[in-house]
């Protein structure tokens, strides 16, 4: 068959995952921002600082951090209304100015009244900051943030302006993060991360993972969210990458501050763990490789298997992309069609369709895109070379590793010779029930089928005589010896042929010349029996006046046989009698009184009473 097999490097895709996190990231976002304004509008200083000693998250960062996560929120759906869209941009915009505005009161000098528009900053001197003013790096963050919002959908060189902007906005937050784990006074004392907020540091890593998250299927995130082997690497080492090269040298600070060693003990130790770490890393994702790899094995091993199949089938398999575009083309489906592999694959079906049926595969393609399975229908194709071939199909649709449907496979079978033998069995029967009486049974004797002239014959209705068996129209002329043999001939799988007797529903008796013949399975027990049958009625009513028309002349035959002996034994006797006339006149010296006459021998003597009475 020519198609192409799923590549062996294949594993499954995060894109979805990377979709929900994205959601999750804009609702926090929300949630942040919002907690932290309540704290400025009821003074709680936890929600504003976490903890005292550390710098507040301003109004305006707040204020914005909200407004991210809105914008984060209604831009995340491509194909979300219009009108998300906009409130999503709305939202990326109020970041953009506010954040711009407070970078010009920085780069000028200005103070234009934006910083405790709402609420008073009490908490930080005038004399040593800006009362109310994010750091310039909280806004250089948001700038970077609001572009990204502003270029989601713009894509250049298969690059991903916006990614680029997040990516900014995120390392921005972790050099913030990082300097508060590892107690880094001097950044702070750089007038641009003066007063970034420990959450503020926090949530501009969230916000930046989620802006990268939103659109998994481009720029630098498709390899990682991709389901080759590649992003398979990617989200294994990203995380410990990133993540355990800050842990140990966490770690190190704290044991040389502890006096466990000193600095250039310290740096080996942090380089001989990285090392060890990494290592790690390599050996744990290698061995997951090769796990893959030999999962990618079998599968490829399967699919040649499935192939070999497909290829192998005397059904026409056709694999179609949702636009009805052939994707594959096996050897049956050419010997069905007529069109070779190289002919159909990148073409629509449309040349095997007739005219007529054009509708069919916008309809199959519609309600396989919705997930449903076309269950096996029968159509009428057109071959190559012009020929209408009939054929029974079934659709059912091809679903990535996600679950997406991606396209659908036909099977479909040629019926055409099944086709041309049903009609012959339909002129068949219709000459068979034109002629003769048909009953179908089950193979315990329950009529499933009688056609028109059985019932006409039987006088009763095909409701009747459906489901009941023959004993109902059972004459009771036939005794067990004969019925009992007819079951014994047909269970074993032999035809039965005979002359039976039946009643009518009117009462009326009328037999039928009878043949049973079993249908049997491949096990030699019968499944059903069809018995045809001929009215002989009116033949058995002449041949039973046949025979008593002989019978009387038999009768007669023998009364008029015992008459003539009779007569003929009275002759014999009379010319005994003449004789011995003749005798005594013969003594007495007188002349013949009687002729003579000659004697039959062969005169039987006449019957006795018994005979002649009989």
């Amino acid at each position: 068959m020519s198609t192409s097999a799923p590549p062996a490097t294949m594993v499954s895709d995060y894109q979805p995952t990377f979709a929900r996190f994205a959601t999750v990231i804009s609702m926090l976002a929300v949630a942040v921002g919002s907690l932290v304004i309540m704290g400025w509008q009821f003074d709680i200083p936890f929600l504003k600082s976490l903890s005292s000693g550390l710098v507040t998250m301003k109004f305006n960062t707040a204020l914005s951090v909200l407004c991210s996560g809105l914008a984060l929120w209604f831009l995340r759906d491509e194909t979300a209304p219009r009108r998300s869209h906009r409130i999503g941009t709305g939202c990326a915009l109020v970041v953009v100015i506010i954040a711009l505005l407070t970078l010009a009161e920085y780069v000028w000098g200005l103070n234009l009244g934006i910083d405790e528009i709402i609420y008073r900053d009490r908490g930080t001197d005038p004399s040593t900051g800006f009362p109310g003013r994010m750091s310039a790096a909280t806004c250089l963050g948001f700038v970077c943030f609001g572009a990204a919002f502003l270029t989601l959908n713009i894509s250049a060189r298969r690059q991903q302006p916006s990614q680029m902007f997040a990516l900014v906005g995120l390392l921005i937050g972790l050099l913030a993060f990082q300097g508060y784990l590892f107690g880094v006074q001097s950044l702070y004392r750089f007038f641009i991360f003066s007063s970034v907020a420990f959450h503020t540091a926090v949530v501009f890593i969230l916000i930046g993972l989620g802006i990268l998250a939103v659109r998994p299927d481009r720029g630098i995130v498709e390899t990682v969210s991709s389901r080759w082997l590649g992003g398979f690497l990617a989200r294994q080492a990203l995380p410990w990458i990133v993540g355990v090269p800050i842990i140990v040298a966490w770690i190190r600070l704290q044991g040389e501050k502890a006096g466990y060693y000193d600095t250039a003990i310290g740096l080996a130790i942090f380089a001989t763990s990285n090392i060890i770490i990494l290592v790690l890393i390599v050996g744990v994702t290698a061995r997951r490789l090769n796990r893959l790899h030999q999962e990618s094995e079998s599968r490829n091993l399967e699919n040649l298997r499935y192939a070999a199949m497909v290829e192998s089938s005397t059904d026409g398999i056709v694999g179609k992309g949702l636009d009805g575009v052939v994707t594959s083309w096996n050897a049956s489906a050419e010997k069905i069609f007529g069109y070779t592999a190289a002919e159909m694959i990148g073409q629509r079906l449309m040349p095997l369709i007739p005219a007529d049926r054009q509708h069919e595969e916008q309809e199959v393609l519609n309600r396989i895109r919705t997930g449903q399975e076309i269950d096996v229908f029968e159509t009428v194709r057109q071959r190559k070379d012009g020929q209408l071939v009939d054929i029974s199909t079934s659709v059912s649709p091809i679903k990535d590793t996600s679950g997406a449907i991606v396209g659908a496979t036909e099977v479909a079978r040629d019926v055409t010779a099944i086709k041309q033998a049903e009609k012959a069995l339909i002129d068949l029967k219709a000459a068979l029930d034109a002629h003769a009486i048909v009953a179908i049974t089950d193979p315990r004797g329950k009529i499933t089928y009688v056609n028109d002239n059985f019932c006409a014959l039987s006088q009763y209705s095909r409701e009747e005589l459906l489901g009941q068996d023959h004993r109902l129209i059972n004459s009771a002329h036939h005794d067990k010896a004969f019925i009992r043999n007819l079951w014994e001939t047909i269970t074993n799988g032999l035809i039965w042929q005979g002359e039976i007797k039946n009643r009518a529903k009117g009462g009326a008796y009328y037999w039928v010349d009878t043949t049973i013949v079993p249908f049997l399975d491949s096990l030699g027990k019968p499944t059903q029996y069809i018995a045809i049958r001929t009215d002989i009625t009116a033949g058995r009513r002449n041949k039973d006046a046949l025979e008593e028309a002989h019978e009387v002349l038999r009768k007669r035959t023998a009364e008029l046989e015992s008459f003539n002996r009779i007569m003929l034994h009275r002759e014999q006797r009379i010319i005994e009698m003449k004789d011995e006339v003749n005798a005594l006149s013969a003594e007495l010296d007188r002349p013949p009184a009687y002729p003579p006459v000659w004697k039959n021998p062969d005169v039987s003597p006449p019957p006795t009473a018994e005979e002649a009475e009989s």
